[in-house]
């Protein structure tokens, strides 16, 4: 019932429902940061985690979540998202970000925002659309990432009057340089969906006066647009 012939040991259901029944909540606890510590520990070499190592930094994640430890789960989900997501995992984030919401009312909206953006990812547009109206639109005090994920889900969802703007306050409310050419892009994008080549060019044309000179990635992207 226990196999310790690997690199792995492997512990039979069995032999876990009969520990969970006599366990007390501490010793859950306890057992659960123990194997988030294992996990994370065998996930993160000299500080960095490998794409081949997201798998773990997920199930680091969930134990933390069991074992109450919120702070420490939704830090480390932050840290390794890019990572996460790189690898098609983020996926198996969003039930343990749908606990941190709760959790941790301070980072509610981040957490939403994070949910959000893997359930778009998956073209899972209706479920995303969900996350992001029931954070509301805050008018001129909307985030730059609501906004462009709703841009995105208008996007998906043929709406693109509604779409270019939210792309369009997206850009007003950009406070970084990448920011703003991001939004300004996507802008573009669905103007010319829409049919509107000239407004296209000239926000691209905007965008390069504004941005110039590019770095050889977001050129690519803005000819791309062009």
């Amino acid at each position: 019932l226990v196999d310790a012939l690997r690199d792995q040991v492997l512990v039979h259901d069995l032999v876990r429902d009969a520990w969970v029944r006599t366990a007390s909540l501490r010793e859950r606890a306890a057992a659960h940061r123990r194997m988030a510590d294992l996990c994370r520990a065998r996930a993160e070499k000299d500080g960095k985690i490998a794409r081949g190592d997201a798998g773990d930094v997920v199930e680091a994640v969930r134990h933390l979540v069991a074992a109450g430890d919120a702070e420490d789960a939704w830090e480390l989900a932050q840290h390794a998202y890019r990572v996460v997501a790189a690898a098609g995992l983020d996926h198996l984030l969003l039930d343990d970000l749908s606990a941190l919401g709760g959790l941790i009312p301070s980072a509610r909206e981040q957490i939403a925002l994070m949910s959000a953006r893997i359930l778009v990812r998956r073209s899972q547009i209706a479920e995303a659309a969900d996350v992001l109206a029931a954070l509301g639109d805050r008018g001129p005090l909307a985030s730059f990432r609501w906004l462009t994920l709703s841009g995105e889900v208008a996007q998906r969802r043929g709406r693109l009057g509604e779409s270019e703007s939210f792309f369009r306050r997206a850009r007003a409310a950009a406070t970084a340089p990448a920011e703003k050419l991001q939004a300004a892009l996507e802008q573009a994008d669905v103007a010319s969906l829409r049919g509107q080549n000239d407004e296209a060019r000239r926000v691209l044309a905007a965008a390069r006066a504004e941005h110039d000179p590019l770095a050889p990635r977001d050129h690519g992207r803005w000819g791309w647009s062009f």
